[in-house]
């Protein structure tokens, strides 16, 4: 869609929207595109002659607005009535001054015979007719300018109408579509839903239609089945039960026997604590003889009870008179010779 405006600055023009005007016009008419077309075009070139008898009108070409300016305020319409009007009288002024000079060049006798059998009355009406025919045509362009002006602006709203309802369609054509594909994929999933449904119900179909003898059989087999099993597990469990009183009776025994063992391990270490013991009295003892004997005798005197005590008769290093235990034989401390030497006992060593 072309829009152009005018080189004088009147509002844009849209071609299409003339030509809907053109042929809008010609239908109302009842006439052909091209005889309007023609009609415009001599409308327009009286127009502009009309212009350019007026005072500082504009020959066609110029470059002067075919549109009428916007008046600044309301009365400018009134003014342009007003220059129109004293166009078509300066008009008729101009026709009459051709009229009489083109009198002259015909002769003089012939101008006063015209000028004679002319009245007053006579020119004045045919300046009258000449004015009311102008004036006549210059409402009817104004007018057929206006009409077009009017029929132009409808137009274009038509066409900004439409061009809106265009947009609305393709809005109403997306939404459409979308709508379309959502229903698509809705009907996708019912589909698939449905074949589901029927797959369930056909394998419902074959299982109701087992044979009631096949059910028995199986379910007499799994009786066999579960009393095998049955049996089976009371086996076990006896098995299990004799084992575990072999074991228990089993473990009952080493028990006995690890208490048996336990006490004759008590036993041994008693007897081993007194043979230790014993041994040590007797390396005390052959001790005490030896320290006897290295002194030259085999007798000493108690240090506790001052007993006189045969060394040789003695089975442990204790006295057999106070049981004191004997540690050591020391030289008597008196200086006469028959005194015996001194037999230490635990409390009493130096």
């Amino acid at each position: 869609m072309a829009d152009s405006s005018d080189r004088g600055g009147g509002p844009p023009i849209d071609s299409d929207a003339f030509q809907e005007w053109v042929t809008h016009t010609a239908e109302t008419r009842d006439v052909d595109e091209q005889e309007l077309l023609n009609q415009l075009i001599s409308a327009f070139w009286i127009l502009d002659e009309m212009n350019g008898v007026t005072e500082g009108g504009d020959p066609i070409g110029s470059g002067k607005s075919l549109y009428p300016p916007e008046p600044a305020d309301p009365g400018q319409q009134l003014i342009d009535d007003s220059e129109v009007d004293s166009d078509i009288a300066a008009e008729r002024s101009r026709s009459g001054e051709e009229t009489e000079r083109d009198d002259g060049k015909h002769g003089t006798g012939s101008g006063d015979r015209a000028a004679a059998d002319r009245s007053p009355d006579d020119t004045e009406a045919g300046a009258s007719s000449e004015g009311a025919q102008t004036e006549s045509a210059a409402d009817e362009l104004r007018s057929l300018r206006e009409s077009m002006y009017e029929q132009l602006e409808m137009i274009q709203t038509v066409v900004e109408l439409r061009r809106q309802v265009s947009d609305l369609s393709l809005d109403v054509e997306q939404q459409r579509s979308r709508q379309e594909e959502f229903a698509d994929r809705f009907s996708d999933n019912l589909t698939r839903l449905h074949s589901r449904v029927e797959a369930l119900d056909n394998r419902l179909d074959e299982t109701d239609s087992v044979d009631e003898t096949e059910l028995d059989r199986i379910s007499e087999e799994f009786s066999v089945e579960i009393d095998r099993l049955e049996s089976t597990q009371r086996e076990f469990e006896a098995w299990i039960d004799e084992e575990f009183d072999e074991i228990e009776a089993l473990f009952r025994r080493l028990v006995d026997t690890t208490d048996t063992l336990e006490d004759r391990i008590d036993t041994l270490d008693a007897e081993l604590s007194t043979l230790r013991d014993d041994d040590a009295a007797a390396d005390r003892l052959a001790s005490l003889r030896r320290d006897a004997l290295s002194l030259g005798t085999d007798t000493g005197r108690c240090e506790h009870c001052e007993t006189t005590i045969d060394l040789s008769m003695l089975d442990e290093p204790n006295c057999p008179d106070c049981d004191a235990t004997f540690v050591a034989a020391e030289p008597a401390e008196s200086w006469s010779p028959f005194a015996k030497p001194i037999l230490r006992t635990s409390g009493h060593v130096k």
